[in-house]
């Protein structure tokens, strides 16, 4: 396991919508600023300078990881309230239709960069 594990909070300052998400690392400061899809659109869109991450609670187990993780994005309602898809832990393998749908609606409005449309 890496040096460091630990579960993170990132929010954003315009919006104060959130992210609970899982690291481990060898480089506390590596730049990791998580992996969901909804995250990462939210960066994208923002910008990173609107962002701010906070540092919840390390870890030495992978099962402990997986726990914090969902015991967090539980506490902030972060799937509720943020950019969380999942309620955490193992991580995403088939989104579910609810995922999707969030997914969905995360993108009404954008233009299809395939089509050149907008999405309805």
């Amino acid at each position: 396991m890496k040096k460091f594990n630990y579960i993170y909070l990132i929010t954003n300052t315009l919006n104060n919508k959130i992210y609970i998400g899982k690291h481990s690392t060898d480089k506390l400061d590596d730049g990791y600023f998580g992996s969901g899809k909804l995250i990462k659109q939210a960066i994208k869109k923002y910008g990173i300078k609107n962002f701010t991450k906070e540092y919840l609670a390390f870890c030495d187990t992978e099962e402990k990881l997986n726990w914090l993780e969902k015991f967090y994005i539980k506490k902030y309602k972060a799937r509720e309230a943020g950019y969380n898809l999942t309620d955490g832990g193992e991580g995403m393998l088939n989104p579910k239709l609810e995922i999707r749908e969030k997914l969905s609606s995360s993108h009404q409005g954008e233009r299809n960069p395939m089509f050149g449309n907008h999405r309805s």
